[in-house]
């Protein structure tokens, strides 16, 4: 681990705005800015907001939060603000136009004088030219939202470009980076125009000469171990409070502490800690005021349950009825408080509990309490009995043995081992798999697994629709690409889903939420079992981390992290 360089010699930095526009509050002098030291879990494929093939994979957004701007910005309460724009676009005005025959018009007007990191303006035109990128087929991102919604881009001026949709998006009025980021057309066009695909995704400015519009710009990325980073002064939000910034790669979480408490780091993005490691912290820090760590709730864990005929075992499985006795089976709260010192919560569904309308959801949902009384009944029902073992069983299936898949990552076996158990003492012989690292990314093995398969998904706003719909069942035909695993199809899901789509009006979106999620948790094609916490911890002279609903949402702030 290499040492924190000596202090920075610097005037104070000016105030920077905030996303209202506002000016941040004149306060006393600070200190000379110090570099910042960060631990996080893993290095990004790229640090590209927008992933193109074999640019993206894994998603590590607070390291991307450093390189990056969109045309919008959400908070840590998951509210959109402008950030390369002026403003964003509102219904009903000319800024946000909706045709009869179902086509809209959503424009942006870029904030003046913004420049690209390497001090190239930022332009209309590289708007344009990247709608051009992500068009092309062979780069792998064409068929996927928001992109497979669009019609065309269009430069009306220098600094207004228009998003030209051929069907309703609620998402095309507060475009973020993720959603669509502009590319240095100075830099790209021409590799662009002259390379192939494998070429072109392949070019150094996907790595370390990356030039973007967030808050730091890429010094030095020394692959597996670290990258380097400065504040980038032309930052359409002001320039950061922290000259440099340094992200290490720390897979260990005992390494990460050790950093921390040593000082040799200042805080962590990205989801190195785990409970145990917080619970470290805290007994070291406390004491001393030295440190503080913030837990938010922002992921689901969930199991995919195998829904495609050919594939599903036990066939019974495909009976609403088993799926509801084995959630039943399951003590829920006993794996979420085993696996986070008892602070674990129940998920009913896949939905964020900070949400505004979240209540519309929990009362809407199907609860299935531990019952196993209720098991008995429900797998009774569906032809199943206990034999002399204690171990359902029916003339035409056999015995009932659901096998329970996980990753071989952080505390996932022992939540599936818990899980396994829970169902064998419930009667059903339930069994563990530990998919090793080697075949984590194998896709058509991960879209075979015979019953349930473990999984997270980060909370957000919108409902994780695309992970069920039809279109995204991975088959032999489009080489097993697709998130739905499990093969659900379920025509009252896609009418929704479509539904959902193609709203403007934000009532209705959540209307449609509520009724998926009900949808949802009746059919099973997925089984919530509770939401995970995510620790973020930093020294007690930082001032700017928060408790968010999302990982990434944690440091959407970080241009105005300081030292107190």
């Amino acid at each position: 681990m290499l040492c924190l360089v000596l202090l920075l010699a610097g005037c104070t930095p000016g105030a920077s705005p905030r996303p209202g526009g506002a000016p941040e509050p004149a306060g006393p002098a600070r200190p000379a800015p110090r570099n910042l030291v960060l631990v996080a879990q893993a290095q990004p494929d790229s640090v590209a907001a927008k992933s193109l093939r074999r640019t993206g994979g894994r998603r590590i957004d607070g390291t991307l939060r450093l390189f990056n701007a969109g045309l919008a910005i959400h908070d840590d309460r998951d509210e959109k603000h402008p950030y390369l724009a002026e403003g964003l676009p509102q219904l009903n005005t000319p800024s946000w136009n909706v045709f009869p025959d179902g086509r809209t018009e959503t424009t942006y007007v870029l904030r003046p004088g913004l420049t690209w990191q390497d001090g190239a303006p930022l332009t209309a035109d590289d708007f344009v030219f990247a709608w051009r990128v992500y068009a092309k087929p062979e780069l792998g991102v064409a068929a996927s939202p928001p992109m497979s919604y669009l019609d065309e881009i269009v430069a009306v001026d220098p600094r207004t470009v228009t998003f030209r949709w051929r069907q309703p998006y609620l998402g095309g009025g507060g475009l973020e980076a993720i959603d669509f980021q502009p590319l240095p057309r100075h830099i790209l066009q021409t590799p662009f125009e002259n390379e192939t695909a494998d070429s072109f995704v392949s070019h150094a400015f996907w790595g370390g000469e990356y030039v973007g519009l967030g808050p730091f710009r890429m010094e030095r990325w020394e692959l597996g171990s670290f990258i380097e980073a400065s504040a980038f002064a032309g930052h359409a939000l002001g320039r950061p409070k922290f000259d440099r910034v340094r992200v290490v790669f720390l897979s260990d979480p005992n390494t990460a502490v050790a950093n921390l408490l040593s000082g040799e780091a200042h805080g962590t993005i990205d989801d190195p800690l785990r409970l145990q490691q917080a619970t470290i912290l805290k007994r070291e820090w406390e004491p001393k005021q030295a440190g503080v760590v913030l837990l938010s709730a922002a992921q689901v864990r969930h199991y995919n349950v195998q829904m495609k005929p050919d594939t599903a075992s036990p066939r019974a499985m495909l009976d609403r009825r088993v799926r509801r006795a084995l959630v039943h089976a399951i003590d829920r709260q006993e794996i979420a408080d085993g696996l986070l010192d008892g602070q674990g919560t129940i998920a009913h569904s896949l939905m964020s509990p900070y949400l505004q309308y979240f209540a519309d959801i929990d009362r809407a949902v199907a609860k299935y309490p531990f019952d196993l009384r209720r098991a008995d009944e429900l797998m009774a029902e569906a032809g199943f009995s206990k034999g002399a073992d204690g171990i359902y069983a029916s003339p035409t299936e056999g015995r009932f043995a659901p096998e329970v898949r996980v990753n071989a990552a952080g505390q996932n076996e022992a939540e599936g081992t818990v899980l396994a158990d829970n169902l064998r003492r419930a009667g059903m012989e339930s069994s563990l798999f530990v998919i090793p690292q080697a075949m984590a990314s194998d896709a058509q093995f991960r879209a075979t697994f015979p019953t349930l398969t473990g999984t997270g998904n980060i909370l957000s706003p919108e409902p994780p629709i695309e992970s069920f719909r039809a279109s995204q069942i991975p088959t032999p035909d489009n080489r097993w690409r697709g998130n739905n695993r499990g093969g659900w199809n379920n025509a009252e899901f896609e009418r929704l889903a479509g539904a959902f789509d193609t709203t403007l009006d934000l009532d209705e979106n959540h209307r449609l939420v509520v009724q998926i999620m009900r949808l949802m948790t009746e059919e099973l094609p997925d089984v919530p079992l509770y939401f995970n916490l995510a620790v973020m911890a930093h020294v007690a002279e930082l001032r700017g981390p928060l408790v968010s609903t999302s990982t990434d949402g944690a440091v959407w702030n970080i241009h105005e992290w300081e030292w107190r």
